[in-house]
């Protein structure tokens, strides 16, 4: 009797450890045990046929099917019995290529190999992608297969996830599928699929501890949602506590009057935002006269951490998923110059006047009176660089600054002595300041640096054309720091701290954007490929500051158009709340950006509004 009430007991604990076992599988989105991640190299994804927009026809593929989702050589027919344009390359007519009969259904796949270059070939236009967006696409793309993997979240191949579609990648080469459809970059390539495998040489994602484990570590992969468009302004996700990263951020290069939602969320990154922040044009397809912009960002993780907040980029592949950025850093998202000509050309004697707008990329807050802007310049004497001029000031921020707000601060550049043709570099970059003490980020953090910005310009005029561009120097590509970087020393600001007397700053207090409510939207993600940068940090030496620097309203631009209201607002909202915008008091001022920024008019010349 005992025996098999023992027998019983038994049955039932099993029992009971299979229903919580599945249970756990369904609900572990929201709770995960797991103390670390390590990322698996293949995915498993349930496969149906799809309609064209990319939706699940919850039509299970089978091991013969020839329909759009299942392959994407397919026999889909639109209303007039023609082959739908996403199942054959353009022009070519190529018959129809059953589902892999050895994968079955769900199918298996690796990530670096198989899944992602599918994945980026069907959501990308790559003819018109920049390079550098394919890499920051790849990222994000791979750290949202990261998470529902950490997660153990069943995915599928539609847009509800991923649009992943056996072949794609193959249609880009006009042509037969390719030989090797297990590793699909070791092929002979086409254009376009070169284009795609050049980003595809690492294992960077982006990581963020997840609320939602109960016990969560600082390389858990993020939820990196991801759309095709949207103006002015990202939406927050509407579980803002679950999702911190996904935080709503201004994007005032999407600001062209043809930039729409176009059925988009408008969460995470937009792929034609980082496009346009590569190209440095208000437009992904260029060819319109309203399309310049004063910023043209050169690295991925510049667009990365722009639309996700408070994250850091990591290596699957190195070192227990090696940390690659720092925890202080910034992105200049405007820049608008005084008098007109500035910065390519200075008068002699004279001074450049910039107006910055600068945004919070990292993951510590910046603090009142211990943070500020500041410039160091290098006179050039036909080409030849020679000693560098004392020549450096600093607008000292007046409010904290959280991670992924912005301010706008002003920098007055006097020219350097020489003689009229003389050219300068002038390099500019985010610091902090303990003890009147100023460290620029390149510098602050021991085995990690974010880079400067550099402009160069001339003394009343120039002995070669200069391109006018503001870009941050460097060379494009993400590399590793040493296997084990020492920690930077911690930086701890004074209780009390007094600004240096040489940094004279009158702040006017120009409070940051006013938080957009937050979005219900769901996700719809797009694309994929991975990024190889190599960071090549620049020093700014100190320099003794000559020149006095006051906190001030900046210059004309019109104000870019008003979105239309579209976001439900959250109760779930944690963001600090920053300080509400002033009305403009003169009738020849206007606000702009939602900042208390009232800004004089007219203007002239390429400084003017779009």
């Amino acid at each position: 009797m005992k025996k098999v009430q023992w027998y019983t007991i038994i049955l039932l604990l099993l029992n009971c450890f299979l229903i919580l076992s599945k249970q756990f599988k369904v609900s572990n989105a929201d709770v995960n045990t797991h103390s670390a991640y390590t990322p698996e190299s293949m995915i498993t994804v349930s496969m149906f046929e799809l309609f064209q927009g990319g939706q699940s026809r919850n039509i299970t593929c089978q091991s013969n099917s020839k329909k759009w989702g299942c392959t994407a050589f397919c026999d889909n027919l639109d209303g007039q019995g023609n082959l739908w344009p996403e199942c054959k390359p353009q022009g070519v007519i190529i018959t129809p290529v059953p589902y892999p009969t050895n994968y079955g259904n769900p199918v298996t796949v690796d990530i670096e190999k198989e899944y992602l270059p599918n994945i980026i070939a069907q959501e990308l236009v790559i003819d018109v992608a920049h390079p550098l967006a394919i890499q920051a696409q790849a990222i994000a793309a791979r750290s949202y297969t990261y998470w529902h993997d950490d997660m153990a979240v069943d995915m599928d191949n539609s847009i509800s996830y991923h649009a992943f579609i056996p072949y794609r990648f193959d249609t880009l080469n006009n042509g037969e599928p390719l030989s090797n459809q297990t590793d699909l970059c070791a092929n002979e390539l086409g254009q376009y699929q070169q284009k795609i495998c050049d980003e595809l040489d690492n294992q960077y994602y982006m990581a963020h501890p997840n609320p939602t484990k109960t016990a969560s570590s600082d390389n858990d992969p993020i939820r990196a949602e991801y759309s095709r468009d949207w103006p002015l302004r990202t939406n927050s996700h509407s579980d803002i506590v679950k999702y911190p990263y996904l935080l709503g951020v201004e994007d005032p290069i999407s600001s062209h009057p043809n930039v729409t939602g176009d059925g988009s969320h408008g969460i995470g990154m937009t792929q034609n935002g980082a496009i346009r922040w590569a190209r440095g044009s208000r437009c992904v397809y260029g060819g319109q006269s309203d399309c310049d912009w004063s910023i043209t960002w050169t690295h991925p993780e510049q667009i990365l951490f722009h639309y996700y907040t408070d994250v850091h980029l990591r290596d699957a592949a190195n070192d227990n998923n090696a940390r690659l950025s720092p925890n202080y850093r910034w992105n200049l998202l405007d820049v608008t110059w005084e008098p007109d000509g500035c910065p390519t050309i200075i008068e002699q004697g004279g001074t450049c006047t910039g107006y910055f707008w600068i945004q919070n990329t990292g993951t510590e807050t910046w603090l009142q009176n211990q943070f500020g802007f500041s410039y160091y310049q290098w006179q050039q004497v036909y080409a030849q660089q020679t000693t560098p001029t004392s020549l450096q000031a600093q607008s000292v921020i007046p409010n904290d600054i959280v991670p992924g707000d912005n301010i706008t601060l002003t920098l007055t550049l006097p020219a350097p002595p020489g003689e009229i043709g003389n050219r300068f570099d002038t390099k500019l970059e985010m610091g902090q300041i303990v003890n009147d003490n100023w460290t620029g980020f390149s510098q602050l953090e021991a085995g990690y640096s974010w880079r400067p910005y550099k402009i160069t310009t001339c003394i009343n005029t120039c002995r070669a054309n200069l391109a006018m561009i503001l870009i941050n120097s460097g060379t494009g590509k993400v590399t590793p720091p040493a296997p084990t970087p020492t920690p930077a020393a911690t930086h701890t600001p004074s209780s009390t701290p007094t600004p240096s007397s040489t940094f004279t700053n009158t702040p006017t207090a120009t409070p940051s954007h006013t938080p957009t409510p937050l979005s219900t939207s769901t996700h719809t993600p797009t694309t994929i490929p991975s990024a190889t940068s190599t960071q090549t940090a620049t020093v700014i030496p100190s320099a003794t500051n000559t020149a006095t620097q006051t906190q001030i309203t900046g210059p004309t631009r019109t104000p870019y158009p008003t979105r239309p209201p579209t976001i439900t607002p959250s109760a779930t909202q944690t963001r600090p709340p920053t300080n509400t915008p002033t009305p403009c008091t003169s009738a020849s001022q206007h606000n702009r950006r939602g900042e208390n920024m009232c800004k004089p008019t007219p203007c002239s010349g390429r400084n003017c509004p779009d």
